[in-house]
């Protein structure tokens, strides 16, 4: 059987509609092997998403879709600037046609067009990681699942020192409300200050997102929910009320406290259990007492730990010199602090003509973990304090690399970042104008 693969309705001249009609094609086998979606969210999806997105197919010499991967564009916020990119989902291929190689072919095609375009990355939530791994995907993250009991919800009514008011006159009461069309304008300021606090790369929260939220997760009966203080928006989620289920919960770290019993009087105290996806982790503290074996387990671990702590320094250290000794080989690098009088899993450099981020991003695809700056401000994105304090310039404080090494890690890992690493130095100092300018004696080096 002849295969092939295309993108739908590339080449379609007749606009928006006739690519809803040939979009529509790739409809019946997300609904073959999607089939926990409702009706309603496939036509929402289709209708909407569908609409803006890419669906790389592989067809058949009779134009059946065997096989579909959706490219769905998001706008992100990456390192305090605005990237356009495309979330990986869909990933199907039919029952019959499995294992013949199909989805690797539509992921190396969508990889090399987002390549083409220049788009800085693309991620996806998979179904398991290892189908991934060969593609350059590495796991980041998982979202946490809470489940508050009958106990918890019937405290809510009950416990005074919950401060829990429906009444939206009592002055400085939390309470929970639809949101409507006219609250996202404000919505969208509050998302962006939050989330530019907690993390580096996120979505981009602007109206047009919230508006898209809430036909999305409206398809299935649910709602956006503001939390107020007041008149204040303090915090918001996605929720489905008759199944006592929130996710996407972003609340102001002030009020952590007071919104968690408001939200639970919003879903109202019953019998039923609620389910929260991706809460502040103070919030467990409500509903979840202390893990006795855990604490034990610990205990008996911390006491090994101990018994084995200068066998493993010694290990530690010897890689960590043989990794100092390798990386100082690079030109036009300096290691930050003694060579000697360090902790043994510490490596710490900074390289000339390299951006932090950049040499992050590239080490981490391929399979390196790493850091630049301090330990104790990793999220930040100026420059270390510390390797300003030792005189580093600002630009060369950017370009800084730590590695923590354990006892876990071997000595293949540590051959092969001595292999890895100046490669993608090297690759990106190619990339740096500053860099040429150096290289070709408009400007001096600093190291």
């Amino acid at each position: 059987m002849d295969k092939c693969v295309k993108r739908l309705g590339m080449g379609i001249t007749s606009g928006k509609a006739a690519k809803a009609v040939e979009n529509q094609r790739a409809r019946k086998l997300y609904e073959e092997i999607f089939d926990e979606d409702s009706p309603a969210f496939v036509d929402y999806y289709f209708r909407v998403k569908a609409a803006e997105n890419e669906i790389f197919v592989v067809e058949n010499e009779k134009q059946e879709i065997l096989a579909t991967l959706h490219l769905n564009p998001y706008e992100m916020m990456f390192c305090g600037e605005k990237v356009k990119t495309n979330y990986i989902v869909a990933v199907a291929t039919r029952a019959d046609c499995r294992h013949q190689g199909m989805m690797r072919s539509l992921l190396q095609a969508s990889l090399q067009e987002m390549y083409r375009r220049e788009e800085t990355f693309t991620w996806l939530m998979p179904a398991a990681e290892a189908i991934y791994r060969p593609f350059g995907f590495r796991f980041i993250y998982e979202k946490n699942q809470m489940t508050v009991t009958a106990d918890v919800l019937q405290r809510a009514e009950t416990d005074e020192n919950w401060q829990i008011h429906s009444d939206q006159e009592v002055s400085g009461d939390i309470f929970c409300e639809e949101a409507k069309k006219e609250d996202l304008a404000e919505l969208a300021c509050f998302a962006e200050k939050q989330l530019s606090k907690l993390a580096e790369v996120y979505t981009v929260h602007d109206i047009a997102y919230f508006e898209q939220r809430m036909q999305e997760v409206g398809c299935e009966g649910g709602s956006l929910i503001l939390i107020r203080k007041e008149k204040e928006i303090c915090g918001y989620f996605l929720a489905l009320k008759k199944d006592r289920e929130a996710w996407e919960i972003v609340v102001e770290d002030a009020v952590q406290k007071k919104v968690f019993p408001a939200v639970l009087h919003w879903f109202g105290t019953s019998e039923e259990k609620c389910t929260f996806t991706a809460f502040p982790q103070i919030w467990e503290q409500y509903v979840q007492s202390e893990n006795v074996p855990a604490i034990m387990g610990m205990a008996a671990a911390l006491k090994e730990e101990c018994v084995l702590m200068e066998e493993n320094a010694r290990k530690i250290s010897a890689m960590r010199d043989r990794l100092i000794q390798g990386l100082s080989k690079i030109p036009h690098c300096i290691l930050n602090g003694p060579a000697g009088n360090r902790l043994p899993g510490n490596v710490n450099f900074c390289f000339e003509g390299v951006s932090g981020e950049s040499l992050l991003l590239l080490l981490d695809s391929k399979g390196i973990c790493a850091s630049s700056g301090s330990a104790c401000a990793s999220g930040a994105l100026d420059p270390s304090h510390v390797l300003l304090a030792l005189g580093r310039s600002p630009e060369i404080a950017q370009g800084s690399l730590r590695l923590s090494l354990d006892a876990s890690n071997t000595e293949e890992e540590v051959d092969y970042m001595l292999e890895v690493i100046p490669q993608v130095v090297e690759h990106l100092r190619r990339m740096s104008a500053d860099w040429q300018e150096k290289v070709k004696g408009s400007r001096e080096f600093e190291l």
